[in-house]
């Protein structure tokens, strides 16, 4: 198995269920949040 198949083993055991969670950035110190949606 090589590194890209690993990754998507990985990426598949994490978010294979729909999963939310909510991802805060920010820009010249004014905070956003949104809500990620994990379904692959």
């Amino acid at each position: 198995m090589n590194a890209y198949e690993e990754g998507l083993g990985v990426l598949d055991t994490l978010f294979a269920r729909d999963y939310q969670f909510a991802l805060a950035t920010s820009n010249n110190n004014i905070p956003a949040v949104r809500f990620i949606d994990t379904f692959l």
